[in-house]
Parts: structure tokens; C-alpha cells; sequence
């Protein structure tokens, strides 16, 4: 099982995101611990996922490879605003959500 490193770009911010499997979507969403992201958020999860579903996990603004960008009036808002875009983006309609801490 493959699983990839891709990166687009959302409202003009860049977002790095891993991808495995087919199936229906599950997006997981990593916590805010310093040095956090997707990969390592999410290393055994990933692989054990994407055997039934479509796995795709964002690394959230500010973390690894994704924009360093912070809203300190609504930087919860800024992040699933833009989780929100990152899925209409991929074409994802509907979803499961897996999420990790924030």
C-alpha cells in the first residue's frame, strides 16, 4: 500500500497532504503538539485505513509542510474553514472525520 505525498493549493495557501487507499473518504485531522504533522500524527493509521477507505490526511496550516500562517482572533475557524475548502477542492462531498486533540 502506497501511500503519497501530495501538496495543492487552497484559497492560495499552500497544503501538504498524504493519500492512500480507495473507498469512501476519511479525513484525519492531526493535534497542535510542537512538531506535529500528518506523517507522524498519523503513521500507523494511515496504513491501517486505507485497506477499506480513501485516507487523506492534511498537514493544518502552520504544521509541516502546509502554510505557516496563524489568525489569532479565529485560528479555529481559519482551520476548518479551510479543511472545509481542502475537501470541496478534492471533490469530497461528504466525509468521515477522524480527529486528533484540536
Amino acid at each position: 500500500m502506497e501511500i503519497a505525498h501530495r501538496t495543492t493549493v487552497v484559497d492560495g495557501l499552500a497544503t501538504s497532504y498524504l493519500e492512500a487507499g480507495t473507498g469512501e473518504p476519511v479525513v484525519l485531522l492531526h493535534g497542535g503538539e510542537f512538531g506535529v504533522c500528518a506523517a507522524i500524527g498519523w503513521e500507523r493509521t494511515i496504513p491501517a485505513l486505507a485497506s477499506r477507505y480513501r485516507v487523506l490526511a492534511p498537514d493544518m496550516l502552520g504544521f509541516g509542510q502546509s502554510a505557516k500562517v496563524i489568525d489569532f482572533n479565529d485560528g479555529r475557524g481559519m482551520r476548518i474553514r479551510h479543511i472545509a475548502r481542502f475537501c470541496h477542492q478534492l471533490g469530497i462531498e461528504s466525509a468521515h472525520f477522524v480527529g486528533n486533540s484540536m
